[in-house]
């Protein structure tokens, strides 16, 4: 288990309903651990692929779109004026947004990973298609929600004086990444 700071989170009651989604996953993982002869992988993807389409859509519908006045760094004023002039409601909206605007070139791959879990959740979520999801699979995605919220927070983090009212996120698997690596 390791944090990560909620410091990018613009609306707070959605940031507390990703850290309820997160406890959730806690729980999943820890009766998981306690019952080995059950998967549960299909489930925890679900959740992750839900926190990652939080993120975004906080990203873009409230800091980007709301927070006008604070603005947002590391995003060219051009990019967010077109943004805020577009209507965006799904996870893949979002997804092609963040390719389109580059908003993860630094974290080469993030978007295809997204676009990825955005498929797989579609397939055991919407279609009820897929086989069940190996360790190796559900590595990859934790991977995915781990170097989102470490490039959430180092590249989007907001002004000092706006945060603090998101308790930081609990992630209850354990990190991939070196520490300050997204």
């Amino acid at each position: 288990m390791f944090k990560v700071e909620s410091n990018f989170i613009g609306d707070f009651n959605l940031g507390d309903r990703i850290n309820n989604e997160l406890k959730t996953l806690d729980i999943i993982y820890k009766f998981n651990n306690s019952n080995s002869s059950i998967s549960l992988n299909k489930i925890k993807v679900v959740v992750i692929a839900s926190v990652c389409e939080a993120v975004l859509y906080d990203f873009i519908n409230t800091r980007i779109k709301l927070h006008t006045r604070e603005g947002v760094r590391n995003i060219e004023v051009e990019h967010l004026e077109k943004i805020k002039d577009k209507e965006y409601k799904k996870f893949h909206h979002y997804i092609d947004a963040s390719k389109k605007y580059n908003f993860f070139k630094e974290s080469k791959g993030l978007c295809k990973d997204l676009k990825s879990l955005k498929e797989l959740r579609n397939c055991i979520h919407i279609q009820n298609k897929c086989a069940e999801i190996s360790g190796k699979k559900l590595l990859e995605v934790e991977k995915t929600l781990e170097i989102l919220l470490k490039t959430m927070n180092e590249k989007y983090h907001r002004p000092v004086s706006t945060t603090g009212w998101v308790k930081d996120f609990e992630i209850p698997f354990d990190e991939k990444l070196p520490k300050g690596n997204p």
